[in-house]
């Protein structure tokens, strides 16, 4: 009896011994045949034989069998999270389901460049499938927001810092624009440690100008210049001239505002007109990056108190309104228009 029992056991020893070295192998090999992205969604109630038949079928894995075995063994059968998930690389078993169980889901990506408005903001995130962007402009001027987000004002322009940003499909306009004030304010203590001196202007008087800077030029070395223009100007008690000001007044009155100004625009008065206006705008007009901020806060000292765009990226500077007057018949031609 011991003789027949002995190799019994012995050959379930060995059947098992093959089966775990299968289960082994099939866990730790890494397989896709797809030469593109795969994205696999994972809704609510989906059971484990439901999603290993998903990434069978898309051919993330060689046998589901194989793979819901694995995941009980690892006791994984209720721990896979709901989302959508993106398989761009060659992954073994055990990692799919690793991604699965930490809820890894696919990140959507976007990009606000230096200088965009509230509105360009809301259209690049719109873009991105994120949130809506009626959704967002709404989100941007709720005072009950704006005051928890511990800021003052009737919008969040000039405090959504550009940058890259990746999201998951459960973000909402609430959150990304958090994430990006909490971005801003990061930034912001950065520039303001390294500028080891008190500003005489307050936070949001630094980011309207900073946005000011950043919006008449895009030359990094000429930044901290332009700020020391406008500086000098506020000091004399001069008006600041700025066109990008005007232009975003008239956006806020017609959001199709093609961005050219006529003498008549200049002439408007909007409480963003800095032709009439003495001081700085009530606001921020555009959304400023680091260096602009720096340039704010590490302003260059000069005695320069105009310049004008030489239309090729640069600008001309000038000490007198007479020197300034001989650029503009320069490189400003006679024109009833004007674009900054």
């Amino acid at each position: 009896m011991k003789k027949l029992l002995f190799p019994g056991l012995f050959g379930i020893a060995l059947l098992l011994a093959a089966v775990l070295m299968k289960l082994w192998l099939f866990s730790t090999t890494p397989h896709t045949s797809s030469q593109s992205p795969v994205t696999i969604v994972i809704t609510g109630g989906s059971s484990l034989r439901q999603v290993s038949a998903q990434l069978h079928a898309r051919d993330v894995i060689t046998s589901p069998r194989m793979f819901e075995a694995l995941a009980r063994l690892k006791g994984s059968t209720r721990s896979i999270k709901t989302g959508t998930y993106e398989f761009s690389e060659a992954l073994t078993p055990l990692s799919v389901l690793d991604r699965l169980q930490r809820g890894l889901v696919k990140l959507q990506a976007f990009t606000v460049p230096e200088g965009q408005t509230l509105f360009e903001t809301a259209r690049i995130i719109s873009a991105a499938g994120l949130a809506g962007e009626e959704q967002l402009l709404q989100k941007t001027t709720d005072p009950d927001f704006i005051k928890n987000l511990g800021l003052s004002g009737n919008s969040l322009e000039g405090f959504l810092f550009p940058d890259t940003y990746l999201f998951g499909p459960a973000a909402t306009a609430e959150s990304i624009l958090r994430k990006m004030v909490e971005r801003y304010r990061e930034v912001f203590a950065e520039e303001f440690q390294l500028a080891g001196q008190p500003s005489q202007l307050d936070e949001k008087k630094i980011i309207t100008l900073a946005s000011l800077v950043e919006a008449e030029t895009g030359q990094s070395d000429e930044r901290p210049l332009i700020a020391g223009v406008f500086l000098l100007r506020l000091k004399k008690g001069m008006r600041l001239e700025c066109d990008p000001t005007v232009v975003y007044g008239q956006v806020l009155l017609d959001p199709s505002f093609n961005g050219r100004l006529r003498r008549r625009h200049l002439l408007q008065d909007t409480p963003y007109n800095t032709y009439r206006n003495y001081g700085l705008p009530p606001g921020p007009i555009c959304n400023p990056g680091r260096l602009a901020i720096r340039a704010v806060l590490q302003p260059a000292e000069t005695d320069f108190l105009f310049f004008v765009s030489r239309n090729d990226g640069s600008h001309q500077f000038s000490r007198t309104l007479r020197e300034h007057n001989r650029a503009v018949k320069t490189y400003q031609k006679t024109s009833n228009t004007r674009k900054p």
